[in-house]
């Protein structure tokens, strides 16, 4: 398999019983088990290799793994330790990515990828398990011809629905209508149903984390309320339930054009119990998101600009961790554009002076002004109906909300029937979005989305 973009190749193993590898450095006895006494009466054995439920276990698992991958010649990324990058006397370069026990080795060839693998078997009793499709619970699909490759949890999205008996549930276009503004109080949910809710915003969080970041924002919010949920906060978080079903296919789809691109932004005061500010960041990497987050701030804000200035300091935080993730992976120096929509902000942030209105901002969040200065961070302006973060920081209507999904670079795959997922029309400023039945193929367009675009959705 090849990866987009540059076109490499793909590969995925496993090491079996992974924390049994790691070599204990502390001195640590245990009894023989019972029916295994080896030894006199009362004595007891020093413990040489880790056991699964010891603390140490995983940490001396990770340094037996990079140890053998540094003999080998690879050195671990200083900004993400379980990322390993060699280069081969050839010129060749290929890397090994590790969680816990899963690894993925790439390369810009089979055989050279197949070396790497190599220097793992052959240390480690492994399981070679060829071209990934699955990694980490979503699926991957690549397009040969057009050099993509796309991530989505359509079984995931399959089994939630029906664990929690909204398989036959209709769909709708929304995760969040447009002008819904949940707040605490309520009707309270029993103990039964109140842990149904903490299953369902348990499950929607790991999918807004993996490859859903268009119900962030939803997700964020529902969160707010796990203590005490009430029938509100229960039916809303079974219309993002109803929303998955209608997009079940839809998923992030990376190809080769587009670097590095940052986008910031902010909803004032938007929370009605706190009146704190959501803040948004998200950043596309080969045409579609690579990393993003819609968070309520840590404190209440008191102007626009003030969320503007806060939103990009979390963005210039993040940016900086790619940047140095970039230049391992890529060997690209440089710095990385941040567009954001506020232009009181933007020139608060370009500018060192102060005023009635920013002297009271933290010290922490000025650390964006310091990356301005030194060009770690271009600052840009874009438009609100250009900002790609926007659909991370409040309900949206139908056609802002369908082009805050195009923005995030998220794609159904052709020729499979709609079912009621999300589809773009070639209309100008964005497109429409409707929905088409289950095992239909999708029609022509309906002006149903834009007759009502802040019709509450439950």
């Amino acid at each position: 398999m090849k990866a987009p973009g540059q076109d490499l190749a793909l590969l995925q193993l496993d090491v079996a019983t992974a924390f049994l590898n790691g070599e204990v450095e502390e001195e640590l006895y245990i009894r023989e088990p019972r029916g295994y006494e080896r030894g006199a009466p009362g004595l007891v054995c020093r413990l040489r290799k880790a056991l699964y439920g010891l603390k140490q276990a995983a940490r001396a698992w990770y340094r037996k793994l990079r140890g053998t991958l540094e003999r080998a010649g690879f050195e671990a990324c200083e900004a993400d330790e379980c990322l390993f990058k060699r280069r081969t006397p050839d010129g060749d370069i290929f890397f090994i990515l590790v969680y816990v026990d899963d690894l993925l080795v790439t390369a810009q060839t089979v055989a050279t990828a197949e070396a790497g693998q190599a220097v793992v078997t052959e240390a480690l009793k492994s399981k070679t398990m060829g071209e990934p499709t699955d990694v980490l619970g979503p699926r991957i699909e690549r397009d040969t011809n057009g050099r993509t490759l796309r991530l989505h949890q359509r079984q995931y999205v399959s089994s939630l629905l029906t664990r929690l008996g909204l398989k036959e549930a209709n769909p709708v276009l929304l995760p969040m209508g447009a002008g819904v503004h949940l707040r605490k109080g309520g009707t309270l949910l029993d103990a039964d149903t109140t842990k149904l809710y903490q299953e369902l915003v348990g499950s929607l969080l790991y999918l807004s984390t993996s490859t859903r970041p268009e119900i962030a924002f939803a997700v964020g919010r529902l969160t707010r309320f796990v203590a005490s949920p009430t029938e509100e906060h229960l039916a809303a978080g079974k219309a993002v339930l109803r929303h998955l079903k209608g997009t079940s296919t839809l998923g992030l789809c990376y190809a080769g054009d587009g670097g590095l691109a940052g986008f910031c932004d902010a909803d004032f005061a938007a929370d009605r119990d706190t009146r704190r500010s959501t803040s948004a960041v998200v950043y596309l990497f080969g045409g579609s998101a690579v990393c993003w987050s819609s968070k309520l701030q840590p404190s209440v804000a008191a102007s626009t600009t003030e969320v503007g200035y806060i939103a990009a300091a979390v963005a210039a935080k993040q940016g900086m961790w790619l940047l140095r993730l970039r230049a391992l992976v890529a060997e690209e120096t440089g710095s990385i554009g941040l567009s954001c929509d506020s232009q009181s902000a933007l020139a608060s942030m370009q500018n060192p002076g102060t005023s009635a209105r920013t002297r009271h901002i933290d010290v922490c969040h000025r650390l964006v002004r310091e990356r301005v200065a030194d060009g770690t961070l271009v600052l840009q302006y874009v438009r609100t109906g250009e900002q790609t973060a926007d659909i991370l920081t409040k309900p949206l209507g139908t056609v802002a909300f369908a082009r805050g999904v195009q923005g995030l670079g998220m794609r159904t795959p052709s020729g499979i029937p709609r079912g009621g997922v999300l589809k773009r029309s070639t209309f100008v400023g964005g497109g429409k979005i409707f929905m088409s039945p289950p095992g239909e193929t999708a029609a022509a367009p309906t002006d149903r989305a834009d007759t009502a675009p802040g019709r509450d959705n439950l």
